[in-house]
């Protein structure tokens, strides 16, 4: 199965909070009343307060500096598919939330397969919603998101029990991988950066093509 994005355009690369909503939850219909958006029930909704040195777990390769205070940040988890005994199953998407500077922002999409409510098989991440890219909120008295995509990451390919396993492409501002991933690393293939060619063989750089 394919997972094609195609990305849209924004007048002065911005968006406003009800049309951020509209399009990261597919439905056209969703109104903004006093401030307060209603998000579809048909979205599956829960509240989590992660500690960042447990970010990676929903972000791929997502570091935080090893001396960074401990603390913990609210995310929202939202999810539209199928659901066994309370977990993700089958063909399904997930949207995290985090709150931004003045509203949320999309710390991790995911559109594929899952299996006892982890990625598994086939799938698509990005760091960021694929029809938007990643967002800032700039104005808290007239609050608009405005998109910027020098910050996109995304990976598209297959993955085991929540991590990237197997063959996929991994693309970050700096660099593409295409090749073969184990336990979220980058294991066998080719990575392109600053305009050279890098072969990286199980999980090592061996030499500059």
């Amino acid at each position: 199965m394919e997972f094609k994005f195609k990305k849209i355009k924004f007048k002065n690369d911005s968006l406003s909070f009800k049309r951020f909503n509209q399009i990261i939850f597919e439905n056209k219909n969703i109104k903004q009343e006093y401030g307060w958006i209603t998000r579809p029930k048909n979205w599956k909704h829960k509240k989590l307060k992660i500690k960042n040195n447990d970010l990676e777990l929903y972000s791929p390769n997502f570091k935080i500096p090893s001396d960074a205070p401990i603390r913990k940040e609210i995310f929202n988890f939202y999810y539209k598919g199928k659901l066994i005994n309370g977990k993700y199953q089958g063909l399904g998407t997930e949207i995290i939330l985090q709150s931004g500077n003045y509203m949320e922002d999309v710390f991790s999409f995911y559109k594929g397969h899952w299996k006892n409510g982890k990625k598994n098989g086939k799938g698509y991440w990005s760091n960021h919603h694929p029809l938007i890219g990643t967002t800032s909120s700039v104005d808290g008295l007239n609050p608009v998101y405005t998109v910027m995509t020098n910050f996109d990451r995304y990976y598209y390919g297959f993955w085991k029990n929540d991590k990237m396993y197997g063959k996929g492409i991994l693309e970050e501002p700096d660099s593409i991988f295409e090749g073969e991933f184990k336990n979220n690393k980058k294991w066998n293939g080719q990575m392109k950066k600053d305009n050279q060619t890098y072969i990286i063989k199980k999980g090592k750089q061996v030499k500059k093509d």
